[in-house]
């Protein structure tokens, strides 16, 4: 039974909150269309009392302009020439304003000298007319440049109508400077302020919209009476009740009957908005202290939010009794169904009882069925599971066997490796062994141990940094036994260690040590007769004796055999340490040109080009050897030509944003393989281009590294073309503005 409630409850809770959310967003858009026309009616009264300021604040400025316009006619006789010219002035300045009625110069006895319209309504002249007891008399005594304004009050001469007035003193000039010789004042036309209220009335769009503009007294400029001496005063004790202390603030008040229409005579409550905190019109320095009201009956807002309270609760009302029929027999067929679909899962049978299954609602019975599926297969699951778990029990163990052989292999060969490995991890003091093999224990005794800091593996390898990661280096000899290690360094997968790998290298170090003295012994055993086959040469040549061609090929022969000399030699000071420059201020370009003339002495149809920038001209550092770098970088161009092509060269220098100096030296030739980049700079290395067109020894490239490597700077090779390594290739050295006062190029670890 409690269900039947619960659901009756709930069907109507869920029926009636879509009704009632829809009730308060309709009661809020009200509201919040209400709240839009209380600005929009602020907005009003602001936009009057800016309209007002502009139409008075311009009359006021047309005023003064009239003043000053008779300056100059009242500080001399007044001609009747000089009259019309100032009557032409005065007739623009007055149409320049729709406010402006008319507009006169009245001088120091106040008697109108200027009037425009120059005849009232009757035909009568406005000319020479006593102006001495009119309101704008007063104006004389007032400061030059000033403006003043009256009241709200009935015109009685040239305009008969009600009226506010502007007046502004005329200042004399020559024997008159320092007093007022005149008046400029100027009558406004009310129903003019009443087109500027009403037009902002229809902009507005706001039914029941009323602009209502005071003057200073409380009197109503617009909407006039139809008796002009009629006059409409609000009084400032009760405008201000009316307001509530709050002019700038909406409020709902009932305003005084003064400010009411016929209709509104009972005095019932509007909202109102005032801009009378805000003077109407001080542009100009003309302040008429007027006020703006915007008023709109309140009981449009009430009627609307009523009509919708009423509306939402009928709505609520018919749906409630609907409701409350169609969900009591709906509850109770739900209610009924619930029970059978219970009791069908209670019993724990993949098929109900006659009694027990459910035919309505069609949901619950998809539910039944649905129960009775997987009641099914979760029971063949079940099976199969277990099936599943005792094969893959067997599995495992099957696995962990074939583990256990592998691990006791691997264990074997890491053991039985030539190489000594070590493996480091994070512990708790840090990078230390975590494992090492026979070999490197029996290469690095205790400090290859597991647990040994890092720090003490370095010491017993004699170095205080490890190569980089995939780069392998000769460590320096043991000095407890003069044995040479080289090491591998790679990193783990974890990235919190590395392993390394070690080879001892001692027998191949001793060799490469014995060849390069050799080469070194036997390129200074070469000089000897190299110089004198040289001096011989030249002295034949020097007697004229054998053959000219013969002698002049000989000489080319011993040149190249000395230069092969000298770059084992280069070589040999490179791998010894011994190789080092001498820094000298030098020109880089003209370095490079003397280098491309020596280079051109053996290639004839080897063509370079220059380009060094300006600020790329000067260097400190050894010329010699730099002009080595280019000649090398030379005749790599022409060695390495394409057939059937003409060698060419080029050579630029830049400074780069760091300071240092980059040159370019591009070639035209058959490239390098990128993969080979690097290995190019290696000793005796000449990769797998092309075959050359003149012989060399491999040292070329090996000495331009040491050359740049002395000097602190870098050189390496990139494709001319990256799209197409074949093109040529593209040298680049970079080098410091100041060579270093000792570096040397040999092998470091990294």
């Amino acid at each position: 039974m409690r269900f039947r409630h619960a659901l009756l409850i709930g069907i109507l809770s869920a029926a009636l909150l879509p009704f009632a959310l829809l009730s308060a967003w309709q009661v809020r858009s009200i509201a919040q269309e209400s709240e839009r026309d209380d600005a929009r009616q602020w907005s009003a009264a602001q936009s009057a009392a800016r309209a007002l300021g502009r139409e008075v604040g311009n009359a006021g400025r047309l005023v003064r302009a009239a003043a000053l316009s008779a300056e100059a006619a009242l500080a001399e006789r007044a001609t009747p020439a000089l009259v019309k010219t100032l009557q032409a002035a005065v007739k623009e300045l007055a149409e320049a304003s729709p406010l402006i009625v008319n507009l006169h110069i009245d001088d120091a006895s106040m008697r109108s000298l200027v009037f425009w319209p120059p005849v009232n309504e009757a035909g009568e002249t406005n000319w020479n007319q006593d102006h001495s007891q009119r309101w704008h008399a007063s104006a004389i005594r007032r400061p030059a440049g000033s403006l003043m304004s009256s009241s709200a009050f009935v015109a009685t001469g040239a305009y008969r109508d009600a009226t506010v007035g502007i007046a502004a003193p005329i200042a004399g000039r020559g024997e008159h400077a320092g007093r007022n010789v005149g008046v400029a004042s100027a009558v406004l036309d009310l129903d003019q302020v009443g087109a500027v209220a009403r037009r902002i009335e229809r902009q507005a769009g706001l039914p029941g919209l009323s602009i209502v503009v005071l003057d200073r007294e409380g009197r109503v400029l617009h909407p006039r009476a139809e008796d002009a001496r009629g006059w409409t005063t609000v009084e400032a004790a009760d405008l201000e009740s009316a307001l509530r202390a709050q002019p700038e603030a909406l409020a709902e008040t009932t305003l005084p009957s003064a400010l009411l229409r016929p209709e509104d005579a009972r005095g019932e409550a509007l909202l109102q908005v005032s801009a009378a905190a805000q003077p109407v019109a001080e542009s100009g320095g003309l302040a008429l202290g007027w006020r703006v009201l915007a008023l709109r009956p309140a009981s449009l807002r009430h009627a609307e939010l009523h009509a919708a309270v009423l509306r939402s609760a009928a709505a609520g009302g018919a749906i409630l009794l609907l409701l409350l029929a169609a969900a009591g027999l709906l509850s109770g067929a739900l209610s009924s169904a619930a029970e059978r679909l219970v009791r069908h899962v209670a019993a724990g049978r993949p098929k109900p009882d006659p009694h027990d299954r459910v035919r309505f609602p069609k949901e619950l019975a998809i539910v039944q069925e649905a129960y009775g599926r997987a009641l099914e297969e979760a029971e063949a699951k079940s099976r199969a599971l277990a099936r599943l778990n005792a094969e893959l029990e067997e599995k495992v163990a099957e696995r962990t066997r074939d583990l256990a052989r592998q691990t006791e292999t691997l264990s074997h060969l890491f053991e039985a490796m030539a190489e000594g490995f070590v493996v480091t991890a994070q512990g708790s003091n840090g990078l230390e062994v975590r494992l090492s093999n026979r070999r490197a224990k029996a290469l690095l005794g205790g400090a290859a141990r597991a647990g040994t800091p890092v720090a003490e593996l370095l010491a017993a390898l004699g170095v205080k940094t490890l190569p980089a990661s995939g780069a392998a280096a000769t460590l320096p000899a043991r000095p407890e036994d003069g044995r040479r290690l080289e090491a591998l360094r790679f990193p783990l997968e974890d990235g919190r260690g590395f392993g390394l790998l070690l080879r001892d290298v001692t027998e191949r170090e001793a060799q490469a040590d014995m060849k390069s003295a050799m080469i070194g012994m036997v390129a200074h055993e070469l000089k000897t007769p190299i110089a004198a086959i040289r001096l011989e040469v030249e002295a034949l040549r020097g007697t004229g004796a054998g053959d000219p061609e013969a002698l002049s090929e000989l000489g080319e022969s011993a040149e190249q055999l000395q230069r092969l000399v000298d770059d084992w030699l280069d070589a040999a000071r490179i791998e010894g340490g011994a190789f080092r420059i001498e820094r000298k201020p030098l020109q880089l370009a003209l370095a490079a040109r003397r280098a491309a003339k020596r280079a051109r002495r053996r290639f004839p149809a080897l063509e370079v080009e220059f380009d060094f920038a300006e600020d790329a001209q000067m260097l400190v550092g050894d010329e010699a050897r730099l002009g080595q770098l280019f000649e090398n970088l030379f005749t790599n161009a022409a060695r390495y030509a394409k057939p059937g092509v003409g060698p060419k060269a080029s050579v630029s220098a830049r400074r780069t944003a760091a300071g240092a100096i980059e040159i370019r030296v591009a070639d035209n030739g058959v490239g390098i393989d990128p993969a080979e980049a690097e290995a190019v700079f290696e000793k005796f290395r000449q990769g797998g281009r092309a075959k050359r067109r003149s012989g060399g020894t491999g040292l070329g490239l090996f000495i331009a590294r040491a050359v740049a490597l002395s000097h602190g700077g870098s050189i390496r090779a990139e494709p001319l073309d990256p799209a197409d390594f074949r093109a040529g290739t593209v040298f680049v050295v970079v080098l410091p503005e100041i060579a270093p006062e000792a570096e040397t190029p040999g092998p470091r670890l990294a």
